[in-house]
């Protein structure tokens, strides 16, 4: 299937009852140096203001912003139904409680530039790091001459046990939810 969208990158946001958490996850998103990315919410049967809210800021057009509302199912059929919808080359899920640095969209599309025609790799991992810039969970980083790493490599030879922040080539996720 070839991905023709007039964006490279989806950013998915899985939410139930979270419209005060959202502020802070909007703001990182209108922040960011390179807008080549949508940012899909799947609100998975909110009953506060989040339709609300959300439709004030696609009203706003400062960044692309698609919503779909569902019965409450639970984040991994919020997950599918995302990758379902996923349009673009690229997606990733940012929680509705997390924030991207101002250049993440940036950074992820110069390194998917660099990988687009690698077969054999399916997306990008980055570490998740807190304010202060220490890797969650834990003190390691991967060696900086380490540029292609499985998830297993990292978390059983390099000894890194955290979150990650990963950006899957689409294909791939629809082809293995």
């Amino acid at each position: 299937m070839e991905y023709i969208m007039e964006k490279t990158l989806t950013i998915f946001t899985p939410t139930y009852n979270r419209m005060e958490k959202l502020k802070d996850c909007y703001d990182s998103l209108k922040r960011q140096s390179n807008k080549d990315f949508i940012w899909m919410i799947v609100d998975d049967g909110s009953t506060d203001q989040t339709e609300e809210l959300v439709s004030e800021w696609i009203n706003q057009k400062i960044i692309k912003i698609e919503y779909i509302k569902k019965e409450n199912g639970g984040k991994a059929s919020a997950i599918n139904l995302s990758i379902d919808n996923c349009k673009t080359n690229l997606w990733m899920c940012l929680d509705s409680d997390d924030i991207l640095t101002d250049n993440a969209v940036e950074i992820i599309l110069k390194s998917y530039s660099d990988i687009i025609k690698t077969e054999n790799i399916c997306g990008l991992l980055a570490l998740r790091t807190g304010k202060d810039g220490n890797v969650m969970n834990n003190k390691s980083r991967v060696p900086n001459h380490v540029q292609y790493a499985t998830l297993t490599e990292i978390r059983y030879y390099y000894k890194i046990d955290t979150e990650y922040a990963i950006v899957y080539k689409t294909e791939i996720a629809q082809k293995y939810k």
